[in-house]
């Protein structure tokens, strides 16, 4: 049976190296949305590739690159069109914030973040006007 857009998961890529955060948003988010996980830049981009998200969570912190590489990356190579960013990062400099934004970011936010908050932005970059 295949479901009206309107009724199907919203699909959200998960970019963080540590472990322990990706499992906290899948385990928090996971039964309402289809969440993808990449732990570094180079496997965000082959998710991206192939899972068109409608919101991409990134950190800042990555191993092998930059979350704005990946954010440009991601920009300029067509995938995640039109699907908004929200960066994350226990790091809350105004210089990271500038980056992010720069580098094509909807939200800025600063770990250690509340799940419901997280949610809430989530719900606003999925409903907000375009």
């Amino acid at each position: 049976m295949h479901m009206p857009d309107d009724f199907a998961l919203k699909r959200l890529l998960v970019v963080d190296d540590d472990d322990s955060i990706r499992m906290t948003i899948r385990e928090a988010l996971g039964p309402r949305y289809e969440i993808r996980e990449a732990a570094n830049g180079g496997e965000a981009v082959e998710q991206a590739e192939s899972f068109r998200a409608d919101v991409v969570l990134l950190d800042v912190g990555l191993p092998d690159q930059t979350g704005f590489q990946v954010c440009r990356k991601l920009r300029s190579r067509g995938l995640c069109t039109g699907a908004p960013v929200l960066f994350f990062t226990a790091s809350g400099s105004y210089s990271d914030m500038e980056s992010a934004m720069a580098a094509g970011a909807n939200i800025f936010m600063t770990k250690p973040f509340e799940m419901h908050e997280l949610e809430n932005w989530i719900q606003y970059l999925i409903n907000r006007p375009r």
